[in-house]
């Protein structure tokens, strides 16, 4: 700031700075010492000071001076230019001499133009000197001296630097500049403003009026505007667009305040119709009514809410809503009046909100009103009370005590105005002597008959306004108020009279079915005429009333039926009188007659025979007449209490005294000796055998069964009566106190007797066998003593003619047997033969005892059996042992056999002669039970002896210890055994086991046995230390059995298991595992020991120490790439997957270094980069610098802007330098170094950057449409389409598109990745060398003004227009080399003595030289991710056809 007032100050009295007093500084300095040698004074000097062209000179720098004297003095001067300084000058040293040559150069040098000549009015902006060193470039146009504009600028200004002559040079424009749009017109922009904010106040007025002739943008316009106003009141203001610094003017502040002091509303509050508005609460209808006034305002964009806050002069929307609301309250006017809602009240069913106030309002509102009935509710309450209380807030209906409820407040005025329809009550009154009953719904009922069609009400709201005005409701269940329900059924009460006649009624109950309630009711609705309303029930409270009126009671009832047996009903006091004159209709006497012949004597059979005696005159049920057939008191059919009088009790017990059954008991007992079985079928046979000669009996077989078993009963106790109803028996026997009453039941129930067994008992007390003498039963030859074969001695002993089941017949053969035992004693019962009780005797139990106690075994002696030569103690040998023993004529079943040879065996073995030997199965599973083959079994394994022993088996040299080899082995021992029996029960008898082999982990089996000992034998001839697994090929089952087969037979003769065991057997042995490979958790396999173990030894096979790969690139996909190829050398034995190659390597480089292979390739390549050297833009040309870069990607540059050509014919000087700069920065830095990037596209996001030209500014190099004679707006050569789409809004909606040209280019995510490192290299090549200078492609596609999306020229990929598609340039480079150091096994890259940059077109997947389809070979090289190609295919739309430069399917897919 101090170098720039200094500046100023000298600016401000009009003398150039370093023609006058900045030149003074060196000769006025040289004038008081020493001006130097006079040209007459230099004798030895080759030029003089005049001589040298300062005039046309560059630059009056060290530099410049120097290169002028050399081509001043030329070749033919003695010395060198530095020494002809010093003697031009008169100084000793370069330093002053050539400081006082610049002084004088300073005086003399001549600018191409002037500070003055410069267009600094129309600049774009002051601050930014961008646009100043254009102006200077512009005016250079046709000059001789070739300066840079920077050097110009130093030329004009009369300054030592740039920064010097940059000051000056904003100063000057400052001084000039005049802004576009005069500051009048922006005030009409003011004036229809949507809202004085930045953008709508201050961006879109300056932004409609800007012409196409100013290249401003708005913030700059605005910048220009704001200082062309305050420049000479505040002269030494710095304006900028806006920043935070207090001592700067904010153009943006600045101008939103005079958009505030110049906005003109549309309208006003005052013109606002609230008047008919629909609702004042809702700002929305308010909002409404600003737009209706807003039709034909100038400010067009303004929105409602804007235009509220302009009105109400309120800064947010709220403030205004709430004064939009107050004004609303002011003006609002009902629809409907409320006087005409008042007279609607007086007719309305009721006042409540509904129907009182809503209803009526809802009626009255006509089209024209545009608000609800709620709406209309809350204006006509607001307009009642505005007067009383003007600040009130009406509402319909809430719970805010501050605010007026319009609901509350209308219900009110409703209830003081409504009218009754009837007209007094004597009409309705008359009615209730005919009513049908006096309750709420028969008295509306009533009051609905005389209401009349005319009346709206219902007949409720009427029966309360009619009613004394003390009763406000119909009906509630609060005590505490009082009902007009009430008071209308207490009216018709004392006004009802009955439809039917006493005196009839009392007539009718002399036949009645009984005086129960039904019945009663049916013969008051038979006397009812058909003109009665009433129902029975209330009839005969009004019949009962006469009658007890009649007999002098005062009792009065008020209904018909009560739960209460003290309360007079009008049932209760006509049952009375019933229950006095009814009769029965059958006569006792008869009725007794029947009961000996009855089929039972229970309720229901007591009931039939009533029943049957009724004649078809009676009315009444056999119950109804059962009551009326026993004494008063018995007042009931059948209840379960002691206390009462039962009817039913009273006949079931007079039947049961006098039923009898159809025979004598002693007639059925004469059929019971010879009966089949004493079971209750065969018995109801007999009984029904006797009834069939019997033609009056009326009883089934059960029926007659029950009575004769009570015959039975009544032999012992002759006072028993016979019943069925054990749950009446205390009743009976209370009816009948002298009776014993015996219950019979066929279920066997407690507290009753079961007929059936009753006469079972007489049947067994009377039965004989079959068989004519027990001495026909004898055991001695029996097959065996099955109960089978005893019951058919049985069943050929009995006698011809009988029918009996040799079972039934065993029954009383066994009892006859018991009582030979004991003759004195009482007949045994008899036994069943078959019994499920474990500690009682069955029948054939017992005879089968008997039959033990007799039989004998074939075989002569136990001790027969030979056991020592048995081939194995099985079940089977042992029934042959037994087999061959018995003698020819036994029929007998071995195992029979065997249980009563080992019974007698066992006996004689004894020394008890009263020992009773157990009873011997062949084999159950009972352990209760003795099993001869348990016994036989035993006795087998005590005497059997094996041919070898397990000492004799030789283990060491077996294959393995499987069951097959082991079995095998048993086999060759056998050899000189003489038995033939089975290797496996040899191991069983050898090992002392009980099977050969068994699932069961908890069971030794003789193969366990055996197999643990073959497994303390056999040893394996390598280990898991001699595998050598470093390079094996996978660590798989097929590599891991190979390298223990190729280990083993390298042994030779020191593993002589080789040719005979399998490779799977010893892994086994060198693992220790349980097996070679199962799917059991269980179990511990030999192929997963040896994988494991692998795991932890393989080792690199590309990479070993001392090798070395060749990368193409130092990163992690072309290190794998690299990786991968040499697994693929037929010179490296190392034919590895990729993956496992990578896992070797991991572990051992973790192994060594804790670092996978990755971490180390990263750091190694790392450092390889960083060794080349690293170039800038600016060094292609010293004007590329990051912001000229910024401008030049974004279309804002001379570069872009300019017509002509880099190379070739009709360049200018600076054009050409450029172009030799570029051309020279590709042959040499381009190719060898990296470039450094700069701001925004060092930070793309998307890996890959594209650029879109829409501009040929060069001819004659056989690209684009640009011609000598024609280059004005030239087209490129056309290879995309741009998409039109709905961020840009193209003039006219004609896109200004013609032909364009896109090519990018990507790269992969590595941060070492070759293609990521040289991206600004290829940017390079893509954007400078490749399309402008070679090409003469620039600009942006789409031109600055047409675009309010402004997309750049060259952009990220995510940042640029849709496109159809883009070619695509991909770099190539010497490779690098990743070597393993010998001693440590570190990793160490070799970077490439010279990068060698290439660029080429794009290999793509599909399609080459397009950048669609190289972003997808580069996903498919894990380069890329898919949502990064996601990303980028939002901009190359067409990239499923990249082949298709228009591809207008594409842009339209997207719009």
């Amino acid at each position: 700031m101090k170098l720039l007032f200094s500046i100023l100050s000298l600016l401000a009295v009009g003398t150039p700075v370093w023609s006058a007093q900045a030149t003074a500084r060196f000769r006025g300095g040289a004038k008081e010492t020493d001006r130097g040698l006079q040209e007459s004074e230099c004798t030895d000097c080759c030029t003089s000071i005049d001589a040298l062209p300062f005039e046309d000179i560059i630059l009056c720098d060290h530099g410049h001076i120097a290169h002028a004297i050399s081509t001043t003095i030329g070749g033919t001067c003695s010395h060198n230019r530095d020494v002809e300084a010093q003697k031009l000058s008169g100084k000793t040293t370069n330093d002053e001499a050539y400081n006082f040559l610049m002084g004088i150069c300073k005086d003399r040098i001549q600018g191409c133009t002037s500070l003055e000549s410069l267009d600094f009015a129309s600049i774009r902006d002051c601050h930014n000197v961008h646009w100043a060193k254009e102006e200077i470039r512009n005016k250079q146009v046709g000059c001789t001296v070739t300066r840079a504009d920077w050097q110009e600028a130093i030329a004009i200004t009369g300054t030592l630097s740039w920064i010097d002559a940059e000051a000056v040079l904003r100063e000057s424009c400052f001084e000039k500049i005049t802004p576009c749009i005069p500051y009048s017109d922006l005030v009409e922009g003011f004036k229809v403003a949507s809202e004085c904010s930045a953008w709508h106040g201050v961006h879109i007025p300056i932004q409609d009026r800007l012409g196409e002739s100013c290249k401003r943008t708005r913030e700059e316009e605005a910048v220009a505007i704001v200082w062309d106003r305050e420049k000479v009141a505040s002269p030494g203001t710095k304006v900028v667009w806006h920043d935070e610094d207090e001592t700067t003017t904010n153009a943006v502040d600045y101008l939103v305040e005079k958009c505030k002091e110049n906005i003109v509303p549309c309208t006003s509050l005052d013109a606002l119709d609230f008047v008919n508005i629909r609702e004042c609460s809702n700002s929305h209808w308010a909002r409404l009514e600003i737009q209706s006034k807003q039709a034909g305002c100038a400010a067009t964009t303004r929105a409602d809410w804007q235009e509220a806050m302009l009105i109400t002069n309120t800064p947010t929307w709220d403030e205004a809503a709430v004064a939009l609301r107050t004004k609303c309250y002011e003006k609002i006017t009902p629809c409907v009046q409320y006087t005409d809602l008042y007279d609607d009240m007086k007719v309305v069913g009721d006042c409540h909100s509904w129907t009182g106030v809503l209803n009526p309002i809802k009626a009255r509102l006509t089209e024209s009103c545009m608000r609800t009935d709620k709406e209309d509710a809350i204006a006509i309450v607001y307009n009642l009370e505005k007067d009383n209380n003007p600040n009130t807030i009406v509402v319909w209906n809430d719970e805010d005590e501050t605010t007026t409820d319009a609901e509350d407040y209308l219900v009110a005025e409703c209830e003081s105005r409504i009218t009754p329809c009837l007209d007094g009550t004597a009409a309705l009154f008359d009615r209730f002597s005919s009513i049908q009953l006096c309750n709420g719904h028969h008295v509306l009922q009533d009051i609905i008959f005389l209401q009349g069609e005319a009346c709206l009400r219902q007949a409720w709201q009427d029966a309360v306004l009619v009613s004394p005005d003390e009763y406000k409701i119909w009906h509630d269940n609060d005590p505490a108020t009082l009902d007009a329900q009430d008071y209308m059924v207490e009216q018709c009460s004392q006004r009802i009279t009955p439809c039917s006649s006493l005196d009839d009624l009392l007539t009718l109950f002399e036949s009645v079915q009984s005086c129960a309630d039904w019945h009663i009711r049916k013969d008051i609705e038979s006397l009812q005429g058909e003109g009665c309303r009433r129902n029975p029930d209330w009839d005969g409270v009004i019949l009962a009333k006469e009658l007890l009126e009649r007999e002098g009671s005062t009792e009065v009832p008020t209904r018909w039926w009560s739960d209460d047996p003290a309360e007079v009903t009008g049932y209760s006091a006509l049952r009375d009188k019933c229950e006095s004159i009814i009769k029965p209709c059958v006569e006792l006497e008869t009725l007794h007659l029947g009961f000996k012949t009855a089929q039972y004597c229970d309720a229901n059979h007591v009931r039939h025979e009533i029943d049957i005696l009724q004649d078809d005159e009676c009315r009444r049920n056999p119950y109804e007449d059962a009551v009326l057939l026993t004494p008063s008191d018995y007042a009931i059919w059948g209840d379960d209490d002691l206390n009462t009088k039962d009817a039913r009790i009273r006949l079931m017990n007079e039947c049961s005294v006098r039923i009898a059954p159809s025979f004598q008991l002693s007639e059925l007992e004469s059929d019971f000796v010879g009966i089949n079985i004493c079971d209750y079928g065969h018995i109801k046979q007999k009984i029904e055998a006797r009834q069939s000669t019997i033609a009056s009996t009326r009883r089934n077989g059960d029926q007659d069964a029950i009575l004769l078993a009570g015959e039975i009963l009544k032999n012992s106790d002759s006072t028993v009566l016979v019943t069925t109803h054990l749950d009446l028996v205390e009743q009976l026997e209370t009816e009948s106190p002298l009776a014993t009453y015996a219950v019979m039941s066929w279920g066997n129930q407690e507290g009753t007797y079961n007929p059936a067994t009753l006469l079972q008992t007489s049947c067994e007390e009377n039965i004989q066998p079959c068989v004519p003498s027990l001495d026909l039963i004898k055991f001695t030859n029996i097959t065996t003593c099955s109960y089978g074969h005893i019951k058919e001695i049985i069943r050929n002993n009995q006698g011809v003619d009988c029918t009996r089941h040799p079972d039934h017949d065993a029954a009383l053969i066994v009892r006859d047997f018991e009582w030979l035992e004991n003759p004195d004693g009482p007949r045994p019962a008899l036994r069943p033969i078959w019994d499920d009780d474990p500690n009682a005797l069955s029948g054939s139990e017992y005879l089968v005892e008997m039959c033990l106690e007799e039989v004998e075994s074939c075989v002569p002696s136990f001790d027969d059996l030979n056991f020592a030569d048995i081939e194995y103690c099985t079940h089977h040998h042992i029934t042959e042992e037994i087999t061959a023993s018995q003698p020819d004529t036994c029929d007998r079943h071995p195992h029979l056999d065997a249980t009563f040879l080992v019974r007698e065996h066992v006996y004689l073995n004894q020394d008890d002669p009263g020992y009773e030997p157990p009873v011997y199965v062949w084999n159950d599973n009972d352990p209760n039970t003795e099993n001869a083959f348990d016994y036989l079994m035993a006795t087998c394994e005590n005497d059997i002896t094996p041919c070898i022993e397990v000492e004799d088996l030789d283990f060491v040299n077996i294959e393995n210890c499987n069951q097959h080899y082991v079995r095998a082995e048993i086999i060759s021992k056998q050899e000189d055994c003489s038995s033939d029996r089975h290797p496996h029960h040899d191991a069983m008898i050898m090992t002392g086991t009980d099977v050969w082999y068994n699932e069961d982990p908890d069971v030794d089996s003789a193969l366990n046995v055996l197999q643990r000992e073959c497994e303390a034998t056999i040893e394996a001839c390598v280990s898991m230390e001699t595998l050598d697994f470093r390079y094996i090929r996978s660590c798989d089952d097929h590599h891991i059995r190979a390298l223990i087969d190729e280990t083993r037979e390298s042994i030779g003769d020191s593993c002589p298991s080789y040719p005979s065991r399998n490779v799977q057997d010893e892994a086994i042995l060198i693992t220790g595992a349980d097996v070679y490979h199962d799917l059991d958790d269980t179990t511990t396999n030999a192929n997963d020991v040896l994988i494991e173990y692998c795991l932890t030894k393989v080792e690199s096979c590309t990479l070993k120490r001392e090798d070395s790969l060749e990368v193409h690139g130092c990163d992690w996909i072309n290190f794998k790439d690299a990786v991968r190829k040499g697994t693929r050398d037929e010179n490296n034995d190392c034919a590895r997957r990729l993956d496992f190659e990578i896992f070797a390597m991991d572990r051992e480089l973790s192994a060594l270094f804790g670092k996978t292979s990755r971490e180390l390739l990263d750091e190694t390549c790392t450092t390889a980069w960083s060794g080349f050297n690293v170039s800038t833009f600016d060094q292609v040309d010293s004007e590329f610098t990051p912001a000229f870069m910024d401008d030049y990607t974004n279309g804002l540059t001379h570069l872009n802007s300019e017509t002509g050509n880099f190379q070739g014919q009709c360049t200018y000087d600076r054009n050409s330098e450029v172009g030799s700069n570029i051309a020279k920065f590709y042959m040499y830095d381009a190719k060898q170094n990296l470039v450094d990037g700069f701001n925004p596209l060092d930070t793309c996001q998307g890996q890959a950057i594209m650029c879109c030209f829409g501009r040929d500014r060069q001819f004659g190099d056989n690209n684009g449409n640009c011609h000598i004679d024609n280059c004005e707006d030239a087209d490129p050569a056309d290879n995309s389409n741009l998409c039109k789409t709905e961020t840009r809004a193209y003039p006219n909606n004609d896109p200004p598109e013609n032909e364009i040209h896109c090519h990018g280019l990507a790269w992969g995510a590595d941060d070492n990745e070759y293609t990521r490192k040289l991206m600004f290299n290829n940017f390079f090549y893509v954007s400078l060398y490749d399309h402008m200078y070679s090409r003469g492609y620039v600009e942006r596609t789409i031109r600055r003004e047409d675009d309010p999306a402004e997309f750049r020229m060259c952009d990220c990929v995510e940042e640029m227009p849709p496109v159809s598609r883009a070619d695509c340039t991909e770099v190539s480079i010497n490779p690098f080399t990743v070597h393993r150091d010998a001693t440590s096994g570190t990793v160490i890259a070799t970077a490439p003595e010279k990068l060698d940059v290439q660029y080429n077109a794009c290999r793509g997947d599909g399609r080459n030289n397009d950048l669609s389809a190289y972003i997808k070979r580069l996903v498919r090289e894990e380069r890329f991710s898919e949502a990064l190609q996601y990303q980028a295919y939002q901009t190359l739309v067409g990239y499923e056809n990249p082949n298709d430069n228009h591809n207008e399917a594409a842009c339209d897919a997207i719009l």
